[in-house]
């Protein structure tokens, strides 16, 4: 029992902190924070899609922004779209 509700806490953790790396990441990507709104701004950030993720204590789930109207497709260094990867031809072992 108390090894089950120290999982939790560590899927808990790891869901935030990559939470947080993905957001600053579209921020990084966007030039701006969320909800600001700059003149010269290009792009926006669209909801959120779910995504799993597989860690050695089981899956857990973050909600990957959806970034439009931007010059190139966005792709998270934290959390790549393998399909992405794979197509560009940069999958590494």
């Amino acid at each position: 029992m108390i090894a089950s509700g120290w999982l939790n806490w560590v899927g808990w953790g790891a869901r935030l902190v990559l939470q947080r790396a993905v957001d600053e990441e579209v921020a990084e990507f966007l030039g701006r924070a969320r909800y600001q709104r700059t003149p010269t701004a290009t792009g926006s950030r669209n909801g959120i899609r779910p995504k799993p993720i597989q860690t050695a204590e089981g899956e857990i789930r973050i909600g990957m922004p959806q970034v439009r109207n931007t010059a190139e497709r966005f792709i998270s260094r934290v959390i790549p779209d393998t399909k992405a990867v794979i197509a560009r031809g940069h999958w590494r072992r």
